[in-house]
């Protein structure tokens, strides 16, 4: 079984730097060599080289380690060796951005719970998918007490040479400590969304939308139009969008292969290409009392 070091960057909107390789702040015709015709999606694919050949040794970094493992498209995250591992990385990860933590003895609430999530998997996720810039309103922030509208993770890769293999990776996140699992049913809606009757919510308005942050905010106004080349008119025409729906969930008395199955399969349904959908799940032992601990700031 594959073992994924997830880096605590030095800097929330950086991956971590080894050797001057991929930065979500690197330009294009920076970073690393990426042929996205390789293998559609598959993330778990790229785990491996990415870290032995592209990053190097990375010794020096702070890290918390990863167990992956993948059956078709579906792939669930354990952490090794043990949960606490990875709740004392994260806690330390939230330290360093100079999180303000919630009372020892408040609750969080249901938005920063979910805040959580999707720092979780940004976490998981910023050595995997290979990305240039990075969007991630909530996930940079995930203790601030209101939820900022949009994607959840947006992840844009410009390839260094060829403008064709561009990509954007579309991360939503739904995080639950039910048995059930069933609050993550609704990553089907929110993908939904993208081709939707809401302009507000669709994929067109929401590449416009990090299309000008991109030009006004980073200054990066030559890669506007790469950014809108990559969506399209139908979910069956979106062959620069990679789709990756991601529940963190209680690793204890569920059943995350299937329900992650099913959702896949709701999503392709609605005309993505299955090979553009990857669907990740994260598992952490008593979850709602971690993500109330580290909300707290505390071990």
């Amino acid at each position: 079984m594959l073992k994924l070091l997830i880096f605590l960057a030095p800097h929330a909107l950086d991956v971590y730097r080894c050797r001057d390789r991929l930065s979500h702040r690197a330009a294009p015709g920076e970073g690393m060599h990426y042929d996205p015709n390789l293998r559609p999606i598959s993330l778990l694919f790229l785990c491996h080289p990415l870290i032995s050949q592209e990053f190097g040794d990375c010794s020096e970094a702070q890290f918390v380690t990863f167990s992956p493992t993948s059956n078709n498209q579906i792939t669930v995250w354990l952490s090794s060796p043990t949960c606490q591992d990875a709740h004392d990385a994260l806690l330390g990860r939230l330290i360093a951005i100079r999180s303000r933590f919630i009372g020892p003895k408040d609750n969080p609430s249901q938005i920063v719970r979910g805040n959580l999530g999707e720092f979780i998997a940004m976490r998981v996720a910023e050595t995997v998918i290979p990305s240039n810039q990075t969007f991630a309103p909530n996930a940079i922030n995930p203790l601030n007490s209101a939820s900022i509208s949009g994607l959840d993770l947006t992840y844009l890769f410009f390839h260094q040479t060829d403008e064709n293999l561009d990509l954007a990776f579309i991360q939503e996140v739904k995080t639950t400590g039910q048995s059930s699992l069933a609050y993550a049913d609704n990553l089907i809606v929110d993908y939904g969304k993208l081709f939707g009757t809401n302009i507000n919510f669709t994929l067109e308005s929401r590449l416009q939308a990090i299309s000008s942050s991109l030009e006004i905010e980073r200054k990066l106004p030559a890669l506007v139009q790469r950014v809108l080349k990559l969506g399209a008119t139908s979910p069956q025409a979106c062959s620069k969008i990679r789709l990756v729906p991601t529940m963190v969930h209680e690793r204890n008395g569920t059943e995350p292969f299937t329900k992650m199955v099913a959702i896949r399969q709701a999503i392709a349904s609605k005309g993505w290409h299955p090979s553009t959908i990857e669907a990740w799940a994260i598992a952490l032992t008593d979850l709602d009392d971690r993500l109330t601990r580290l909300a707290r700031g505390h071990k």
